[in-house]
């Protein structure tokens, strides 16, 4: 990143579309992975935060994050929503799929999901807005893959102390993880991560000597979409 200022291009072929709260917050957790990775500087991190904070249109964001590769994915994603190409004409390592929307939160009625020294086995149904979940020396197995579908979104707000859950998801699946945690925090394979074509998972919570396992439903296929 050459100059992460808020870009001032009023290019007629450019879609001004504005930031989202969501989208701000994206970034933001970029530049915190990229702060714990020894990428940037405290007064580096600090100068683009506000940065973030400052920006109104979403074409100022990819300049942000466009030499961190934790941001890869979240910069390419933000590209394509704004027809804007990566300078010098070269595309981001994680291309989203064509075919995502933008995830919305479903209009079911809210989960609650309490687990002390043991724990149990739910389905959470399509269109759930969100799940709240308690874990005390325990935790339960939360399977995702009815409620997330393209355009979906669902938040688990998970407070747990020496437990956690684990959560399975079908591919495909876009996943933010917001905890606060000591001693503990959330395990997120590798092969969970999805582009956002079958929706978001939001994570948010207090973890203690504790954290969440969110892993591939062993169940879901690719195609399963």
């Amino acid at each position: 990143m050459t100059d992460h200022r808020p870009a001032n291009d009023n290019s007629p072929d450019r879609k001004l579309i504005r930031a989202s709260d969501h989208d701000r917050d994206d970034v933001l957790r970029v530049l915190s992975a990229s702060h714990a990775a020894g990428r940037l500087s405290p007064e580096e991190l600090d100068k683009r935060q506000s940065t973030v904070l400052a920006s109104v249109y979403l074409h100022e964001l990819p300049p942000i994050i466009d030499d961190l590769p934790e941001g890869r994915e979240v910069e390419s994603r933000i590209r394509e929503e704004t027809d804007v190409p990566k300078p010098g004409g070269t595309s981001s390592a994680v291309q989203p799929k064509k075919n995502t929307v933008p995830a919305r939160p479903g209009d079911g009625p809210s989960v609650t999901v309490i687990a002390v020294l043991g724990g149990s086995t739910k389905t959470i149904a399509a269109n759930t807005p969100e799940v709240t979940c308690f874990a005390l020396m325990g935790g339960s197995d939360l399977y995702l893959s009815e409620v997330c579908r393209p355009g979906a979104e669902i938040t688990i707000i998970s407070v747990n102390t020496m437990g956690g859950a684990d959560i399975y998801v079908p591919a495909g699946v876009r996943i933010i993880d917001h905890s606060v945690n000591i001693l503990g925090g959330n395990d997120i394979k590798p092969n969970a991560l999805g582009d956002g074509s079958n929706g978001t998972l939001i994570i948010k919570g207090f973890n203690l000597m504790g954290g969440n396992d969110v892993q591939l439903d062993p169940r879901s296929r690719p195609d399963d979409r």
